[in-house]
């Protein structure tokens, strides 16, 4: 296939470039996007909406030691592989290297859907399937970045991450647009339009709902390719897993404490009024009834300054007395 000439240079980017693809590889599509925009309500869209005779098969990674999303993703029979303590585009590239061969090697699938951590970088791909084993097996086939309408443009002008993951994609889901003030989703809509490529598709939702056939549709990929790790933007998660039953209301009045001290925050917790599902972003957090096993409960809170939080303390403090 002859490659596209090279798009127009855009600010922070000193060099575009279109990758090519073998008919015969598998494509993948990662989805990527900073912590709580939407990325697992993306990859459950997806999976309910699966074109006619498509089998696709399903990475999810988490940067903590526990992969709480694979839960949380209504997969049915199709497969997931886990990847967790790291992210896939750097410190568990090889992890992840190896669970693409096998998944094409075993399943034979017709697409490979990556849900990445918040904090992956997209160029840092592109040199991971250079190598040989990958190249005669996979292909890059779409980038998503999932954006949260609400917080973007208050945050992407101290994390870095948050203009790259834009920049590095060519289609953007403007997501949570029916909850933000529409001021905000202009602003959001602006800045990311002067961030994307010129060929990038933006798409606005309200919990990723959307015509997921822009998802799973190829696309030229056009960005700088990184080979050098990012070593975790300085990032660092807290693990906690216990047989606890937890106080509810005491547990959600400290995960409303933590609101804007951490970036992400997710748990399946075994409490006084049943099993909850919670998810703290950088808007706010939300709590649901859980149905599914009540084992042990399991939370993961990901952020940059941790340490002096005492974040174990203060949850083990909300157990049921």
């Amino acid at each position: 296939m002859q490659a596209q000439a090279p798009l127009p240079k855009r600010r922070g980017l000193p060099r575009n470039h279109a990758t090519t693809q073998s008919p015969m590889t598998c494509p993948i599509h990662i989805i990527a996007g900073f912590l709580g925009a939407g990325k697992t309500t993306l990859m459950n869209r997806l999976l309910h909406d699966v074109p006619e005779g498509m089998r696709p098969a399903i990475v999810v990674n988490d940067f903590g030691k526990v992969v709480l999303d694979s839960e949380l993703i209504d997969h049915g029979s199709y497969a997931v592989s886990e990847l967790a303590s790291g992210c896939v585009c750097c410190t568990l590239s090889g992890a992840l290297s190896q669970a693409l061969v096998e998944i094409v090697d075993d399943q034979a699938p017709d697409v490979i859907l990556i849900e990445t951590t918040g904090i992956a970088q997209p160029a840092q791909f592109p040199p991971m399937f250079t190598a040989p084993n990958l190249a005669e097996r996979v292909h890059l086939g779409n980038i998503i970045c999932v954006v949260d309408a609400g917080t973007f443009t208050r945050y992407e002008t101290h994390l870095a991450m948050l203009r790259l993951q834009v920049e590095q994609s060519n289609t953007v889901v403007l997501n949570k647009v029916d909850a933000v003030d529409p001021d905000a989703v202009t602003a959001a809509r602006q800045r990311v339009d002067f961030l994307k490529q010129p060929d990038a598709i933006v798409i606005e939702t309200d919990h990723c709902a959307m015509d997921t056939g822009l998802v799973y549709a190829e696309r030229p990929i056009y960005f700088d390719a990184v080979s050098d790790p990012h070593d975790g933007h300085g990032f660092h998660s807290c693990t906690i897993e216990d047989d606890s039953v937890y106080a509810l209301d005491a547990l959600h009045a400290c995960l409303q404490g933590l609101v804007g001290q951490v970036e992400r925050g997710k748990g399946i917790v075994s409490t006084d009024r049943g099993l909850k599902c919670f998810q703290l972003t950088l808007s706010g957090v939300t709590v649901e009834d859980w149905s599914g096993d009540s084992g042990l409960s399991r939370l993961v809170f990901i952020g940059r300054d941790l340490r002096d939080l005492q974040i174990k303390d203060k949850i083990l403090a909300c157990r049921r007395v």
